[in-house]
């Protein structure tokens, strides 16, 4: 068995996982589920005693794991299927680990067989696939016949055939007594694998339950309904019901139960021609259950306010009141000014690194004017691309915000004109931004992580800093201040728009006044 209580891992001021305490059972699959980022590996690592944890404890038949007599004989883990010497074969790979332990030299046969690796066993692991590695570390697991399991993403590069034979291997496994515990994204195979769930997003626990308990209790059930009389069958439902439309004689219906929605159908006069109800999934009830503690969302969402959009049906009034379609839509910004801070960057220290700034400065030995006409040349570039990306952004992401029935505005609407304008003017700044950091540094490799510190890991980082500090930060920082330009909704701890543009304006001025200077008096 395996028990954690309060569990934290901190590095530095990021929490990565946040007082964690659950146990798992003999007799039982548990799966191990939580978003990219939410701290599954590191807490396996813990429980495993590779990583130190900050405060709590976890423990394997009450002891800890570095306090195991025998380690492989109470835990059998895979977490990292490449963790093997290329050159060594499979067999010599699982006798040294059997030797380690005081492991019979017959049970390195018996896991090889086990694992369907004995025609194999002799041949050197750096030659085997994905797949082939994977089913090594399962053996590696088995080797010491363990009463507890612990298994990270066993089925990554399993064929189908693989992918079967463990989910038949985890619940053989639990039916003779052994806690096993495994972590997957795939959840149809979760689904039909484990009977308990412990669930945690952000290093914290979510869920702690039985599998089908947390499907019913995280997931709408919906009924499949078809008819030709859909928009009457609407009418009758909508009062008592979520509906939605599923082609174009399909509703999809939550909140009501197949024998509701036949009774009122009936009662007025309703012909249908299916009703079905759908089974949860595990999946959607993930979903659900997880969509706040996501660490990521997809570029495209960001990009374009799907995202957001889509979600604002199930917001809450207050979440409605400061929703922003105009950020919303232009969350590409975030892209566009790393990419633009670069090209200024660039246009600066690729001479250096080539060195035709030799030749530069030779035949225009007056630097100022160097200087002077790259920016130009750059304002030149930035301007009208920072507008189209203005305007792409805007109607793209507009678009998806009309067709998620979410607030969204026209290109005649005063916030839309500020921020399509202030936003080209904003990357132009960034382009001149990167140009001025370039001419000052001289240094591609430091220049691109001066960007990123500036324009990306500050802002990261601003909530863990001192109140005071992550404030001021929060509201003067130019890159911050700069960025409320592209917003609507106004918050009145932060700067206005136009301001915080201003405080980028004057923050560009001066590193490029810096930046004159110094590249007047700098040897080439």
């Amino acid at each position: 068995m395996i028990e954690v209580s309060g569990l934290t891992k901190r590095y530095g001021k990021v929490v990565a996982v946040d007082g964690l305490t659950f146990a798992v059972r003999p007799g039982e699959v548990t799966g191990f589920l939580g978003p990219n980022g939410a701290g599954k590996s590191t807490t396996l690592r813990m429980i495993l005693g590779l990583d130190a944890a900050s405060s709590g404890t976890a423990t394997v038949g009450g002891r800890p794991y570095s306090a195991q007599p025998a380690p492989l004989e109470a835990v059998g883990a895979l977490l990292d299927a490449g963790a093997v010497l290329p050159s060594r074969t499979a067999y010599h790979h699982l006798l040294a680990l059997a030797a380690c332990n005081g492991i019979p030299r017959g049970r390195v046969a018996k896991v090889l067989a086990e694992v369907g690796l004995e025609g194999v066993a002799r041949r050197r692991a750096g030659t085997f696939s994905l797949g082939m590695r994977q089913r090594l570390g399962i053996a590696a697991a088995l080797l010491g016949d363990p009463p507890v399991l612990v298994f990270d993403e066993p089925l990554n590069g399993l064929d189908p055939e693989g992918i079967v034979w463990i989910r038949g291997l985890m619940r053989r496994m639990a039916a003779e007594g052994r806690a096993v515990l495994m972590s997957s994204h795939l959840m149809s195979e979760m689904e039909l694998t484990a009977d308990h769930l412990i669930v945690i997003g952000r290093g914290r626990l979510i869920a702690d339950t039985a599998m089908a308990t947390f499907i019913d209790a995280h997931s709408g059930r919906e009924v499949l309904v078809r008819s030709p009389q859909t928009e009457s069958l609407r009418r009758l439902l909508s009062s008592a019901a979520e509906v939605r439309a599923d082609g174009a004689d399909g509703l999809v219906v939550t909140g009501v139960d197949a024998a509701e929605i036949g009774a009122l159908a009936a009662a007025g006069a309703v012909e249908l021609h299916e009703l079905t109800p759908r089974q949860p999934s595990l999946e959607q009830a993930f979903m659900d259950l997880t969509r706040d503690a996501l660490e990521y969302h997809t570029a495209k969402d960001s990009l374009n306010g799907t995202s957001a959009g889509g979600d604002y049906a199930t917001m809450t009034a207050a979440d409605r009141a400061a929703f922003d379609p105009l950020a919303t839509s232009l969350r590409g910004y975030l892209v566009a000014q790393i990419a633009l801070g670069l090209l200024g960057g660039m246009a600066i220290t690729s001479e250096y690194g080539a060195r035709t700034i030799v030749s530069t400065l030779t035949a225009v030995p007056h630097r100022a004017r160097v200087l002077a006409a790259k920016a130009a040349v750059l304002v030149g570039v930035a301007l009208p691309v920072g507008l189209l990306v203005s305007v792409s952004g805007f109607l793209v992401g507009q678009a998806a915000l009309a067709g998620a029935d979410a607030p969204h505005l026209g290109l005649s609407d005063p916030q839309a004109l500020r921020g399509i304008l202030g936003g080209g003017l904003y990357l132009t700044l960034a382009a001149l931004f990167g140009l001025a950091i370039g001419a000052v540094i001289r240094s591609t490799t430091a220049t691109v992580t001066t960007l990123f510190g500036a324009m990306l890991i500050v802002q990261a980082f601003a909530p863990a800093l001192p109140r005071a500090v992550g404030d001021w930060v929060a509201t003067y920082w130019p890159p911050i201040a700069g960025g409320q330009i592209i917003t609507g909704y106004r918050d009145r701890a932060l700067l206005a728009p136009w301001s915080g543009l201003a405080v980028m304006a004057g923050c560009v001025a001066a590193l490029l006044t810096a930046a004159f200077i110094v590249f007047r008096r700098r040897d080439a």
